[in-house]
C-alpha cells in the first residue's frame, strides 16, 4: 500500500490562525516562498526544537506574490522529464535534472544544455569553439511547450509533462487572502 505524505502547518499571528494541508509536493513548492522556505523545514524538526518559528509578515507577503505570480503561467503546474536513447546516455528515461553537449540541426556552432523539473524545461545555448563549449550561456530557450527535440549529435529527445499540484493555486491564493486580512509576525508550526 503506498502512503502519502500529507502535513498540516498551522500560521498565527496575534489576532487570527490559518491552517493549510500539503502534499509533498505542495510543501516543495511552497518553500520556494523564501521567509517561509525556513520556517516550514524547521517545523519539522524533532520537538526538542522550538515549535513555532516567525517570519515578517510584510516578507511573506512579498514572496507570496511573486510565487503568484508564476501561477498566471499556466505551464508552471508540470513537472517536465525527458527520454534520450539509452544506448547514448546510458539510461531510457525519464529523468529529470541536466543533460549537455547535444548540437541541433540549425545551429552547428553551438552546443546545448537541457534542464527540466518541476515548472521548467529550457535549453542553454553555448558557443562552440574547436567543439568545446567555451564562454557563458548565450541564450536560455523556454520548451516548455515542446514535445520534441531533434539533435544532430545524439538523436530524439522526448519531452514529457505530468500535471502536479492541481489545487495548490487555491490553496496558495487563500493563504494570499488570510496574509492580507492579518498583522504582525506569522509563527509557523506543524500539527
Amino acid at each position: 500500500m503506498k502512503k502519502y505524505f500529507s502535513l498540516t502547518i498551522r500560521l498565527t499571528t496575534v489576532n487570527s490562525t490559518h491552517e493549510i494541508i500539503l502534499t509533498k509536493v505542495e510543501f516543495d513548492l511552497l518553500t520556494l516562498v523564501e521567509p517561509l522556505s525556513f520556517l516550514l523545514r524547521s517545523s519539522l524538526r524533532p520537538p526538542r526544537s522550538k515549535p513555532e518559528i516567525a517570519a515578517s509578515l510584510e516578507d511573506v507577503q512579498v514572496e507570496l506574490s511573486k510565487l503568484n505570480h508564476k501561477f498566471s503561467d499556466e505551464l508552471f503546474f508540470y513537472k517536465y522529464q525527458y527520454y534520450t536513447d539509452a544506448s547514448i546516455w546510458g539510461n531510457a528515461g525519464p529523468s529529470t535534472g541536466q543533460i549537455s553537449g547535444f548540437q541541433l540541426h540549425n545551429e552547428p556552432d553551438c552546443t546545448f544544455a537541457l534542464e527540466s523539473g518541476v515548472g521548467v524545461c529550457k535549453l542553454r545555448r553555448m558557443k562552440l569553439d574547436t567543439f568545446i563549449a567555451k564562454g557563458p550561456i548565450e541564450d536560455v530557450i523556454d520548451i516548455r511547450d515542446k514535445e520534441i527535440i531533434e539533435t544532430v549529435s545524439t538523436g530524439i529527445i522526448r519531452i514529457e509533462k505530468k500535471p502536479i499540484a492541481k489545487h495548490f493555486r487555491d490553496k496558495i491564493q487563500q493563504l494570499v487572502e488570510w496574509t492580507n486580512t492579518t498583522h504582525g509576525q506569522i509563527n509557523v508550526g506543524t500539527i
